[in-house]
Order: structure tokens, then sequence, then C-alpha cells
């Protein structure tokens, strides 16, 4: 990717990028998603939102298993290079 994409700095010290792929949506077959996820880290992305509701979880679990055996990714960044954040379901007070 020619532009750097900004980035947030979360409480650890760590920082996210901002922009990232979500996956809510109608179910969708998990070879797509697979698919879909690979071309997106193969993109640049590298920022994920899924969750289980969602179903998309396993699939983005086997596009980062390939995207390592692609060479796409390396085992050591894969801490700092993929983030796969979870969908939090915020339920008011009655």
């Amino acid at each position: 990717m020619g532009e750097r994409i900004p980035e947030a700095v979360l409480n650890s010290g760590e920082k996210i990028p901002m922009i990232g792929l979500g996956s809510a949506s109608s179910p969708v077959p998990h070879d797509l998603l697979i698919s879909s996820f690979i071309t997106a880290i193969e993109t640049g992305y590298r920022h994920f939102d899924t969750a289980a509701l969602y179903g998309s979880e396993a699939p983005l679990g086997k596009a980062i298993a390939q995207a390592l055996q692609q060479g796409l990714v390396k085992t050591q960044d894969t801490r700092r290079a993929l983030y796969h954040i979870q969908a939090l379901v915020h339920r008011s007070p009655p």
C-alpha cells in the first residue's frame, strides 16, 4: 500500500489501524468469506471486525492461517499485523 493508514494508540501502547474490514452481513458462505479476507490481507487490511454472532470468526482464522502459509504475513508479525476485533453487544439498563 502506498499510503499509510492512520492508527489509534490503545491503552496498552499498541497501535491499531483505524480503517478495518467489517464482516457483519447476511449469512455468507465460509469459502467466500475466507477468499474475501485473503484478498483484504493482500490489499493491506490488518484490522478485521468479526463476532460469533456474525459467524465470521472461523473463516477469519482460516484466512489468517492461509495468509501465513502464503507468506502474506509472518508468524512473528501476526500480533502487530492482524487485529481481530470482536463486536460487543451492549445492553441498555432496564
